[in-house]
């Protein structure tokens, strides 16, 4: 395939960085806003246990459902505006792929080496994935806004299945980068692809498959299936139980050779 003209490659390569962006912002908002509602928590025990000491049973048990009501008020906007920056994200995500697909489609490739294998194999599931996503946050961000309660471990699995996805769009702004280098296979810079695909693949891919697992079981125990549910979730599977193990363990092959290759010149040169 040709390499993607240098304006159309900035925009793309430009697209895969701000969703690396929102991934740090994410993950920042994520671990911040943790903190926030942890302290948030502490302070409302703190209210009802003193409520308890000094006050009538009454109106300790008023007080005390006050301090549960405020936990549960900030906590729930807490994961409404998490859900929905999610939601956002995903809609950029879906966007960058669909403009790096409909540029392969016109023979045009801006990722270094690659082909349209990758587009039909990753891009084009991987962009309908994250379309669904982009709707299903928004739904989750609602229900959550309008009262509705997840399980936290199910909340914190797909807080980290969106912080690895959007990160792990730093290989393929490295890839896309690679091609404005004068050598873009000097082994260093073919090194840091491989350190990058294997850390932050391996991490979408196990990250996603409890997702999977949890999701089942909210699914199992609290309620049914939407529409699209059940189009996100084989393509989900497909992609972090099939796609990213065999990406993560390509990596590691890759990394390997790479480093087998550097011991045996500096051999050699000894």
């Amino acid at each position: 395939m040709k390499v993607t003209p240098v304006p159309l490659r900035m925009i793309v390569l430009l697209g895969y960085l701000e969703i690396f962006r929102l991934g740090v912002m994410f993950t920042y908002n994520v671990l911040f806003t943790s903190g926030e509602v942890a302290s948030i928590s502490a302070a409302a025990m703190n209210t009802t246990t003193n409520a308890l000491l000094n006050s009538s049973s009454s109106e300790s048990t008023f007080i005390g459902e006050n301090g549960k009501d405020m936990l549960l008020s900030s906590s729930s906007s807490t994961v409404a505006k998490l859900f929905l920056q999610a939601s956002y994200s995903m809609f950029v995500y879906t966007a960058v792929y669909v403009v790096d697909t409909v540029y392969a489609s016109f023979g045009y490739m801006s990722m270094y080496q690659h082909r349209m294998k990758h587009i039909f194999e990753h891009h084009i599931p991987g962009g309908i994935f994250t379309l669904l996503s982009c709707l299903f946050f928004k739904r989750l961000s609602e229900e959550v806004s309008n009262g509705t309660e997840y399980p936290t471990y199910y909340v914190y699995a797909l807080y980290g299945m969106v912080s690895a996805g959007l990160l792990s769009q730093a290989c393929e702004f490295y890839w896309v980068f690679r091609t404005f280098l004068g050598n873009p296979d000097a082994w260093i810079w073919r090194v840091v692809q491989r350190i990058l695909g294997l850390v932050l693949v391996f991490f979408l891919a196990a990250s996603s498959n409890v997702v999977i697992f949890s999701f089942l079981g909210v699914k199992y125990f609290h309620e049914g299936w939407t529409v699209a549910e059940m189009v996100a979730f084989p393509v989900l599977c497909y992609l972090c139980m099939w796609v990213q193990p065999r990406y993560t363990m390509c990596h590691w092959k890759r990394l390997g050779r790479l480093f087998s290759l550097a011991s045996t010149s500096k051999t050699k040169t000894h």
